[in-house]
């Protein structure tokens, strides 16, 4: 039995003879192997989170300032930025969610050619309006720490409620010293 398997591989194979080359001999140069690109295949990553939509409600500069950061590093990390404008432009609408899209669909944008910039633009006087500064002072120098409240709470707080105040490159330090009930807030220029 084991001679015929044998037997049947040895008339399946096909022989080479085994030839050296002589110095004289030259051996025929290889073609050069054609380098082809790869195709371009846009992928997006399944994995990264697409933005929460836009709340319209409440407090409208936070949420519009939180969206925005959203969209930005989805932007990046999926390679949108990239892509032409259409594709920019479609899937930010996409994502904005629904009440935010009525707004953006009523804004005026005019004669100019819409595009992620401008609406970007639109979106951020809409949801940006002009700051008091004064009342916004008011209450950053009228803010007291609750009960209860932990210290980096409300250096958090504190920190939030000067990033409206136009304070500039000003930076707010709270000194917690020992001899003082309450905390005080000093402003000093960063170097």
């Amino acid at each position: 039995m084991f001679n015929s398997y044998y037997n049947n591989f040895l008339a399946s194979t096909t022989w080479v003879e085994n030839k050296t080359m002589s110095d004289t001999e030259q051996a025929a140069p290889l073609p050069a192997p054609q380098l082809t690109p790869p195709p371009q295949i846009f992928s997006l990553p399944t994995n990264f989170p697409v933005p929460s939509t836009m709340v319209c409600r409440g407090d409208l500069t936070s949420n519009w300032e939180f969206f925005k950061q959203q969209w930005q590093d989805y932007k990046v990390a999926t390679g949108l930025d990239q892509k032409g404008q259409s594709v920019r432009l479609a899937t930010f609408r996409s994502v904005m969610g629904k009440e935010c899209l009525q707004i953006f669909l009523n804004l005026n944008f005019g004669t100019e050619e819409l595009t992620i910039t401008s609406a970007l633009k639109a979106l951020e006087t809409y949801f940006l309006p002009k700051r008091n500064v004064v009342y916004a002072r008011s209450v950053f120098n009228s803010c007291v720490q609750s009960s209860g409240e932990t210290v980096d709470c409300y250096v958090n707080r504190l920190r939030k409620l000067a990033s409206s105040c136009q304070f500039g490159t000003l930076t707010v330090v709270v000194d917690c010293g020992y001899k003082t009930v309450q905390p005080t807030i000093n402003l000093i220029v960063q170097v």
